[in-house]
C-alpha cells in the first residue's frame, strides 16, 4: 500500500468509496434518509475542495481516503472490502505527522469502530452534541488531541520507566496500547469489550498478557508508552486460562477468530529457546519521534540480557516501514515472514531478530 496526494483522476473512486461507506457511518446515529451521494451533496463537495486529501492505493486501486482542513480532520473513509486491513490507521498516522497543536474531528456517536481507532491514537471526547445532517438530527461527538511539536524532542530525564501495576485502570491502558501495536487485532478477536476483557486478564500473574510482562513510560505522572515481552521459558509456562476466564460470553468469538487465524498465531507464538520476544511496543501519537520508543526498546533489551536471553525478537507488519527502519537501525534483521508463499493483504508479518 502507498499513500499519495489526491488527483482529479481519483474522483470516481473517491465518490464510490464515500457512497458505499457513508450509510454505515450514519447507522444508529441518524435517519438513513439523511444520506446524499457525494455527487449531489454540495456542502460535502465544498468541504472536500477545502481539504488536503490523501489516498491509499494498492496495485492501482484506491482503497480509502482521508483529509484535513488545517487541524481539523475532515475526511476518513475506507472501501468496505478493505476494512480491518490497516488502511484507516495508515491514513490517520500520515495526516497526524503533518499537524501540530490541538487536532479535532467530529464522529457519529454510534460509529464504534471509528471511535475506538481515534481513542487508540489518543483522541478524547471534548463534547457530545445533536447536529443536523440534511434536515435530520444526528448524535455526534467532537474528539480532540494535542500533537506535540516534532521539533522538541524530550529530555530522557523527563521520562520514567517503571514496572506495571496490577490495577484495572492500568489494565485498560495496557489493552489500548496492545491493540494499537497489534493493529486492532484484539478488538477483532474479542469485540467491543476487548479493553475490559484484556484488563481483567492483565491483573492476573504468570501469563503473556500479565502486568508482570509490562513496562510503562511516564511523563509527569501520565503514561505515554508501553512495552510488553517475555522469554521463551516464560512463554512455555504461560496459560491461556486468565484470558479465557475474563472473556465470558465473548469466548466463542475468540475461539472462532483464533481458529481462523491459527496459522498466523502459530507463527507469532513460536519463540525459540534463549530468546526474548517483544510482543508489543506502543507510544502515544503526540510523543512519537521524541525518543520514547528508543528508551522503551533500550529497557526491553536490558531486561532480556538480565534474564539470560541471547537473542531479541519481534514481529512487525510489512507495511509499517517506519517501525521496521527503526528496528533495522538497532541491528534487528528479518529472518522469516508470514505467510511465506501466498500474500494476504493486511496480514503480512516479518519476524526480526538480533543477537544480544
Amino acid at each position: 500500500m502507498i499513500i499519495r496526494p489526491y488527483t482529479d483522476a481519483d474522483w470516481k473512486s473517491i465518490a464510490d468509496i464515500y457512497n458505499l461507506s457513508k450509510p454505515d457511518e450514519l447507522r444508529g446515529s441518524v435517519d438513513q434518509r439523511a444520506f446524499l451521494p457525494l455527487e449531489r451533496d454540495a456542502r460535502s463537495q465544498r468541504l472536500f475542495r477545502e481539504s488536503r486529501i490523501l489516498v491509499v492505493e494498492d496495485q492501482e486501486e484506491v482503497l480509502g481516503f482521508a483529509g484535513n482542513s488545517g487541524n481539523y480532520i475532515s475526511w476518513m473513509f475506507v472501501h468496505p472490502h478493505h476494512r480491518r486491513k490497516g488502511v484507516a490507521r495508515l491514513l490517520l498516522e500520515h495526516i497526524l505527522t503533518s499537524l501540530d497543536g490541538k487536532v479535532k474531528l467530529n464522529v457519529f456517536k454510534n460509529n464504534h469502530a471509528a471511535c475506538a481507532l481515534y481513542q487508540q491514537f489518543g483522541f478524547e471526547i471534548e463534547r457530545e452534541f445533536v447536529g443536523n445532517l440534511n434536515g435530520y438530527k444526528t448524535k455526534a461527538m467532537t474528539l480532540r488531541m494535542h500533537m506535540r511539536s516534532r521539533t522538541s524532542p524530550l529530555d530522557p530525564s523527563q521520562i520514567l520507566l517503571r514496572n506495571a501495576a496490577p490495577t484495572l485502570e492500568e489494565g485498560r491502558l495496557f489493552a489500548d496500547y496492545l491493540d494499537q501495536a497489534a493493529d486492532g487485532f484484539f478488538r477483532i478477536m474479542l469485540g467491543r469489550r476487548s479493553a475490559e476483557i484484556l484488563a481483567k486478564a492483565y491483573i492476573q500473574p504468570g501469563h503473556d498478557l500479565s502486568y508482570q510482562r509490562t513496562t510503562f513510560a511516564e511523563k509527569s505522572g501520565r503514561i505515554i508508552g508501553m512495552i510488553s515481552g517475555y522469554t521463551a521459558e516464560q512463554h512455555q509456562h504461560s496459560s491461556d486460562r486468565p484470558l479465557q476466564q475474563s472473556t465470558g460470553w465473548a469466548l466463542p468469538r475468540m475461539m472462532v477468530v483464533s481458529f481462523f487465524f491459527s496459522p498466523m498465531l502459530r507463527f507469532i507464538e513460536t519463540v525459540p529457546e534463549e530468546e526474548f520476544y517483544l510482543q508489543a511496543i506502543a507510544v502515544k501519537p503526540e510523543f512519537r519521534g521524541a525518543g520514547v520508543g528508543t528508551l522503551l526498546l533500550d529497557a526491553a533489551e536490558e531486561k532480556a540480557k538480565s534474564m539470560g536471553a541471547r537473542k531479541f525478537s519481534l514481529d512487525v507488519y510489512i507495511g509499517n516501514k517506519g517501525a521496521r527502519a527503526l528496528y533495522e537501525q538497532r541491528g534487528l534483521r528479518v529472518v522469516s515472514r508470514w505467510p511465506k508463499r501466498i500474500p494476504i493483504p493486511g496480514f503480512r508479518i516479518f519476524r526480526m531478530v538480533k543477537e544480544l
